[in-house]
């Protein structure tokens, strides 16, 4: 079986606590056979490109040299057990097209994993004060972002489709993702369509004590045609890096998917749960 995490944060994320060594370590004595480094770069519409809002809603930047040095050397010189990937964690990259295509060409990168952490305007769904009367609109208007995301061409696999579910209780408010299927299930089929990966982001099982979102979502990636899904841990300290990704690999398998897959030059490399 192998065991691969490609949603994995160095210290070159700014809530991202270990060196490029010490997940090493980690995911040696883990046994993993694949890591890809996946630090984050959100693009924002209020602040100059590179610059985003990171940990505790501070000011943060992707410094591209600094990232490439200490990343790319790491990988380059590393000769240990374990293939070591360079990615990049991609927050809503169709805000500001043009400039982020250009991003992506000078990265190089093997990876590239989607995600939309705010709404339009730089709302950040992290902190965003939910309500009955708006959670709704925001919901929706997420779904819509991450489809359009995807019609990007822009990222390789789809990260926790569930993001704002993590966050809406915080207010006493309930919203059930399954309510929002006509929409759930358009961005699966375009990424089907596209040939495109589906994320299993296994920090649910840290969250919450069980994988989300439910298995509805990757049946139904599966019914379109989806045909593989990557697995991340989401981890932000080496104490995390490969937690709960063979527990997720059997509960996809479960769902109707029977592959998995990481990138490599961005082209994926399937291999079977």
């Amino acid at each position: 079986m192998l065991l691969c995490d490609t949603h994995v944060h160095t210290k070159f994320s700014s809530d991202g606590r270990s060196s490029c060594d010490e997940i090493a370590a980690a995911a040696v004595g883990r046994g993993l056979d694949v890591v890809c480094f996946t630090d984050h770069f959100d693009v924002m519409t209020t602040q100059p490109f590179g610059t985003f809002y990171g940990l505790g809603n501070r000011l943060a930047t992707y410094d591209e040299p600094a990232v490439r040095q200490g990343v790319g050397d790491f990988i380059e010189n590393y000769r240990g057990k374990v293939k070591f990937l360079r990615g990049v964690e991609l927050g809503h990259p169709h805000f500001i097209p043009d400039k982020t295509a250009d991003f992506i060409r000078r990265g190089d990168f093997d990876f590239i994993l989607g995600s939309l952490h705010n709404l339009p305007g730089d709302l950040d769904i992290y902190v965003l004060d939910y309500s009955p009367e708006n959670v709704r609109d925001y919901i929706t208007t997420y779904f819509d972002q991450l489809l359009l995301m995807v019609k990007s061409g822009m990222v390789d696999s789809l990260a926790h489709i569930d993001y704002p579910f993590r966050y809406i209780g915080k207010n006493g408010v309930s919203a059930d993702m399954s309510d929002y299927k006509e929409q759930v299930c358009e961005i699966l089929r375009e990424l089907a369509q596209a040939g495109l990966a589906l994320e299993l982001n296994a920090s649910s099982m840290r969250h919450t004590g069980r994988f989300t979102p439910g298995a509805w979502v990757y049946r139904a990636f599966a019914g379109y045609g989806g045909r593989y899904v990557t697995f991340g841990s989401d981890a932000h300290g080496a104490e995390q890096v490969g937690a709960y990704i063979a527990d997720a690999m059997a509960y996809v398998k479960s769902c109707g998917v029977a592959r998995g897959a990481y990138f490599e030059k961005r082209r994926p490399v399937e291999y079977a749960l």
